[in-house]
């Protein structure tokens, strides 16, 4: 959050806005703070809570890859902690895009929290030996390859992402 207000953002949007963990934060410091999200009940649980900051916050439900019509001028879209959730890389790839053309010149796109593909194997060994499965200890499971049985596939990464938009010349 401090890149984020690092850079004064005036107006946001923020793509999978969830349960508003980064609107409650940054929204008291913005003009306009737009939160879009794929599930309804989360918008309207989250327009309940933030009734405060009404004159400054809209929300909206609308997929990551329908934001074609948003009015854009954004200075800060955010795309945090929902990315693994999306199909693939193409369709990441698709909502930057569309992201990078909502934004004001200058502006930029901030993805975080994004799954690092070199760190989901130990996370997965974390996950048992916090469980109490695997008696064989960490050094045993690291050593051993990943299950691969009913996971389901998630879209990861591992540089640090942002992009910014061109600054008017």
């Amino acid at each position: 959050m401090a890149e984020v207000l690092a850079d004064r953002p005036r107006r946001v949007l923020e793509i999978g806005v969830g349960n508003g963990l980064l609107l409650t934060h940054l929204a008291p410091h913005v003009e306009h703070y737009h939160g879009i999200d794929i599930s309804p009940a989360a918008i309207e649980r989250l327009r309940a809570a933030v009734a405060d900051l009404a004159d400054r916050v809209e929300l909206g439900v609308c997929a990551a890859h329908d934001i074609d019509g948003l009015p854009g001028g954004y200075d800060t879209v955010l795309i945090n902690s929902v990315a693994q959730y999306f199909p693939s890389a193409d369709y990441l790839a698709d909502v930057l895009a569309k992201a990078v053309r909502l934004l004001a010149p200058g502006g930029r796109v901030h993805v975080g929290d994004v799954r690092n593909h070199a760190l989901l194997h130990p996370l997965h060994v974390a996950a048992r030996l916090r469980r109490g499965d695997g008696n064989r200890g960490a050094a045993s499971l690291l050593a051993a390859p990943a299950p691969r049985r009913g996971r389901r596939r998630s879209c990861c990464w591992t540089p640090r992402s942002s992009a910014r938009s061109p600054s008017p010349a």
